[in-house]
């Protein structure tokens, strides 16, 4: 009986594994589109850089998926709707892709951790802004070649505003990952009389 209480139970952090760097990468991802929500930021921001603007006059999604309880401006809840479902997916392909890639390899480390979080978050926007795209394309009626175009360009849009903000999951992701050498058993303890 005293062989089985000496049992050394193996040390494996919360802090380091893959399902904590998915929810931060998730997390920071949630907050970007609160902050993209947020009509006091985007309007900040749309004043400060308003070259950012000039794509969406061409029809391209601006930024990323707004999450919020109520529609922005003159939209209506349809396009509140939108939003949210867009919101869905980005969080949900940025957290599936980085659950992937950290599952594949368990003995991941941070830089890995965090470019993973980084391509996902770059996946998870093309599609919530090609989503987002579809929708317009959807309201104003366009054809087969508008309608195309509409979709290529909110693909692009995706990719340009992915790459610019996914480095705030990668960063969550990486933090939340822990070092390699934490997930590794404990050594077994000598047995004191």
């Amino acid at each position: 009986m005293k062989s089985f209480r000496n049992i050394p139970l193996p040390s494996v952090s919360l802090s380091s594994s893959p399902a904590s760097a998915t929810a931060a990468a998730v997390v920071a991802t949630l907050g970007i589109c609160l902050l993209f929500g947020s009509t006091w930021v985007i309007t900040a921001l749309t004043a400060r850089f308003p070259w950012l603007v000039a794509p969406s006059t061409l029809g391209a999604p601006f930024g990323l998926p707004r999450l919020r309880v109520t529609p922005f401006g003159e939209q209506g809840w349809d396009a509140l709707t939108i939003e949210v479902i867009a919101v869905v997916a980005l969080t949900t392909v940025t957290g599936a892709w980085t659950r992937r890639a950290l599952t594949r390899r368990p003995a991941v480390g941070r830089v890995r951790a965090g470019l993973s979080a980084w391509v996902g978050f770059v996946l998870g926007a093309v599609t919530a802004n090609t989503l987002r795209a579809v929708a317009v394309g959807a309201t104003m009626g366009f054809g087969l070649v508008g309608y195309g175009a509409i979709v290529v360009v909110g693909m692009l849009s995706g990719t340009v505003w992915g790459a610019a903000l996914g480095w705030i999951p990668g960063i969550a992701a990486g933090v939340a990952i822990g070092r390699g050498a934490s997930r590794t058993p404990a050594a077994p303890t000598t047995p004191t009389a």
